[in-house]
This record gives structure tokens, sequence and C-alpha cells, in this order.
């Protein structure tokens, strides 16, 4: 089973992905804050995090995606940008992002075929 963790603070929205991932055979993990998030990303390690870049408290999800890229463990999990600032794509893309998502022109369905795309296509081997 592929293993994903859903750095999102929009309830509404992590609920959703959440329910179209578990219907697709993904066990999720989520998490309301970039610091719960880089947490369970250490915690669980995913096959793949999709990370929103505007959260609240000290930690947004370019500090998330830094940490992990100066981790050596953490800096092997791809890393897919969900979020609603058009303008954002080269940093994280620089960093290393496998994609990035505009959640507000993207369907869910569309978010789970990029994800599963991007996981068949790298050979992520289930758990």
């Amino acid at each position: 089973m592929n293993k994903i963790v859903i750095i999102e603070d929009d309830i509404r929205i992590q609920d959703v992905y959440d329910l179209k991932f578990k219907s697709e055979g993904f066990q999720v993990i989520k998490a309301f804050t970039g610091s719960e998030g880089i947490k369970l990303v250490k915690e669980h390690r995913p096959d793949v995090v999709l990370l929103d870049i505007v959260l609240p408290g000290e930690m947004s999800g370019f500090n998330v995606f830094e940490m992990m890229m100066l981790d050596a463990d953490l800096a092997k999990i791809p890393v897919i940008v969900i979020t609603n600032l058009e303008n954002q794509k080269d940093a994280p893309m620089l960093l290393g992002a496998k994609d990035y998502i505009i959640k507000s022109q993207t369907s869910v369905d569309d978010v789970l075929h990029r994800v599963k795309k991007w996981v068949e296509d790298n050979h992520v081997v289930e758990s």
C-alpha cells in the first residue's frame, strides 16, 4: 500500500483528498500545520508528500520542503506541491518538487491521477 502524507490547512480539502486517496488504496496521514507535517513525514516515511505552501503557524510549506531537502533520508521522498499560489512555481521546482498543482484549477480526480502517475512512472514499490 502506498503511503501519502497530506499537509494541508483546509480541513475540507484535506478530507476530500483523504477519501479519494483511501478509495484508491493509499494509506493517508494528514497534517494541518508545517511543524506537524514534518514530524509525520519523519515518523511515517511516506512514498509521497502532498504539500500546501500557505500553512498556519511559523512553518510554511516552503520551510517544510527546505527541511526535507536538508535531511538525506527525507530528501528522497517525492514532494508534490498543491497550492493556489500561481506565481510561486519556480522555488519549489528548483528545490526538486515533482509537480506543482494549482488547487483551484485542478479537480480531485486529476490530483489523484497525477500522484498515481508519478508513483507508477517512478516505480515506487508498494510496501
